[in-house]
């Protein structure tokens, strides 16, 4: 099947035309990778890092998610910059 007619086949299907994006196999295996590391390093933080980068990924604010943790939006906000800073040196140590 040429690029022409995948293109075609994924646009009829809804599914995003790779080269329209200009991703390649190797960028999309490497985008895979980099996501089961992610998937990994986030599985070593505690429960309640994991649930306030849960939230935060779902768009939702500090405000928000203050008193579904039960604290106030700043303990949040401190607390995910914590996650994110554990989730950075957990990265960097695999990479090293």
């Amino acid at each position: 099947m040429s690029n022409a007619e995948q293109d075609y086949y994924r646009e009829s299907t809804g599914l995003p035309s790779i080269s329209a994006s200009g991703l390649n196999l190797t960028t999309l295996v490497n985008r895979q990778e980099d996501l089961t590391r992610l998937a990994a390093a986030i599985q070593e933080l505690s429960p309640n890092q994991r649930q306030v980068i849960e939230l935060r990924s779902q768009g939702q604010s500090f405000d928000q998610i203050g008193p579904r943790m039960n604290c106030s939006a700043e303990s949040a906000k401190i607390l995910w910059g914590q996650a994110v800073t554990r989730l950075l040196k957990l990265l960097d140590d695999e990479a090293t």
